[in-house]
């Protein structure tokens, strides 16, 4: 069984996503956060989006974070967080730990 190294958590969170180029923002978008974890997310997104490509998620009560497009299904996205600060890694912490319970680990 795959162990993960954070725990995640099923939310209701909307997100406002912003592509950049060459450090300009370029494109905004909005989806809907279903899962949280300190280490990324899954929403599903308006916009199409690509493997690697870097985004500034912002989710209201939560954090405005940088994260790298992973994988994704349909326009169901899966993202790591990156360039995440301490304070940023909190928010997040403290917002997961306030959920009812942990989403179930999938096999």
């Amino acid at each position: 069984m795959l162990k993960r190294r954070f725990t995640r958590y099923e939310v209701d969170l909307p997100l406002t996503l912003v592509k950049f180029w060459e450090e300009q923002p370029v494109a905004k978008g909005h989806g809907h956060c279903h899962v949280l974890a300190e280490g990324g997310l899954s929403a599903t997104m308006s916009h199409e989006l690509y493997i690697g490509e870097v985004v500034r998620l912002e989710a209201p009560r939560v954090a405005r974070i940088y994260a790298s497009v992973r994988n994704h299904r349909g326009n169901r996205y899966g993202f790591e967080f990156v360039f995440m600060d301490e304070v940023q890694r909190r928010a997040i912490r403290k917002y997961c730990e306030a959920q009812p319970q942990p989403e179930r680990e999938r096999n």
